[in-house]
């Protein structure tokens, strides 16, 4: 299979059937042409855009939710913390006093 290259000869036959349909078509077409043209380009954009702004948000919504994640994490682990704190207090307060063995005096 190769590929031939086009010839100055084919490249002066395609410009001269453009320049043909082009100078064929009247104002309302040409206006018909430019208008279908501008839809189409719009229709693209805007689904780019809108993809764009898809993933911005879903990006967003990830953030927010790890966000929302740590900060169930610090408040659990703060109220553990408290609960501990409370069971050593607790804890402290139970047991009995246990007095440090001091040995007699002896007197000279």
């Amino acid at each position: 299979m190769s590929i031939s290259k086009t010839t100055p000869p084919e490249v002066g036959s395609y410009a001269g059937a453009a320049v043909t349909v082009a100078t064929s078509l009247t104002l309302t077409q040409f206006g018909v042409i430019v208008g279908i043209l501008t839809a189409l380009l719009t229709f693209l954009l805007n689904a780019w855009y809108t993809r764009e702004r898809n993933a911005r948000e879903r990006q967003q919504a990830e953030r927010e939710q790890l966000h929302a994640d740590i900060e169930r994490q610090v408040v659990d682990l703060e109220r553990r913390e408290r609960e501990v704190r409370l069971a050593q207090l607790l804890a402290q307060l139970q047991a009995p006093e246990v007095k440090p063995y001091c040995p007699p005096l002896e007197k000279p």
